[in-house]
């Protein structure tokens, strides 16, 4: 197995609630961009050749067999469960292993390449472009503010303060920190914000970054909703971000933390850590007006 690939993927990563799951399904609307549900890929461990013994997603929020992990991909992207599995036993990384999956589902879906959205890729950026070097990457900016509010409704623990900044400046440092690489020229940044106000303009931007040729499609998102139905099919459960991706494109969620913040004192708390860190520079930066 080759140490790299010489295939040209787009990589989006960015902190949860940032917006990586709308900019994913605008760009598998077009014509050679394959892409779907989150993968994990840099966490799926094949250094055994046990497919059935535990493994450990890089969270910790399940513990599970790599064979159900990847039988799941399986069913999340309508890709023959025996085949994927024959790609897991053949394969030595995740790198490998997902490079194998995500080219076999674009050539189903008639595409050229494909698209890896799971929001931790921010923090696996060297792995990215060690193994491919032809890749590009896209992060993902909103609102800090925003994504705060975001997160705190997701469940009680991202609304502690010192839990949400610790975890916001991990994600920004790690790219920060690719930036100052080689690599830089293969990353780009953008905001949210910009995505649902003037889609046209920034998706025209994107594509010009990927090198694609512009498609309207990518720019007139009216929602999808078989993601959603997939994961509630599967799985049993439901996700508030996939049931915003089935809607049309919306400004709504833009400023959504003045409404949503119940306890302003958190908000302050933030902030004050994120101050202390020295990040609160960064963090004013990414704060959102018009």
């Amino acid at each position: 197995m080759s140490s790299y690939s010489k295939s040209s993927p787009v990589f989006i990563g960015g902190l949860y609630k940032s917006g990586t799951s709308l900019l994913r399904a605008m760009l598998g609307k077009h014509s050679n961009i394959a892409g779907g549900l989150e993968t994990f890929w840099f966490d799926l461990d094949f250094s055994g050749k046990d497919l059935k013994a535990d493994k450990r997603n890089w969270d910790g929020t399940r513990n599970e067999p790599l064979q159900e992990h990847v039988s799941r991909l399986a069913a999340y992207y309508d890709v023959n469960t025996m085949a994927a599995l024959d790609m897991a036993e053949q394969c030595s990384s995740g790198e490998a292993f997902i490079d194998s999956f995500m080219s076999t589902y674009a050539s189903l879906n008639g595409k050229k390449r494909w698209v890896e959205k799971t929001p931790a890729n921010t923090l696996h950026i060297e792995r990215i472009f060690t193994f491919w070097p032809q890749a590009y990457f896209i992060h993902v900016v909103r609102d800090p503010r925003d994504v705060y509010s975001s997160n705190a409704l997701k469940s009680e623990e991202w609304s502690n303060p010192e839990t949400f900044s610790n975890l916001w400046i991990k994600f920004i440092s790690a790219h920060e920190e690719a930036k100052k690489t080689n690599w830089s020229l293969l990353m780009v940044e953008i905001r949210y914000e910009d995505l649902v106000l003037y889609p046209k303009e920034t998706m025209r931007d994107i594509l010009e970054f990927i090198r694609e040729p512009w498609e309207d499609s990518v720019a007139g998102f009216q929602g999808e909703s078989k993601d959603l139905e997939k994961v509630q099919n599967i799985t049993g459960k439901t996700s508030s971000t996939l049931m915003r991706l089935s809607q049309p494109l919306s400004t709504t969620r833009i400023g959504a933390w003045k409404k949503e913040l119940s306890a302003p004192w958190r908000l302050a708390a933030v902030e004050d850590i994120i101050q202390k860190a020295g990040f609160i520079r960064l963090w004013d930066s990414y704060k959102y007006s018009n």
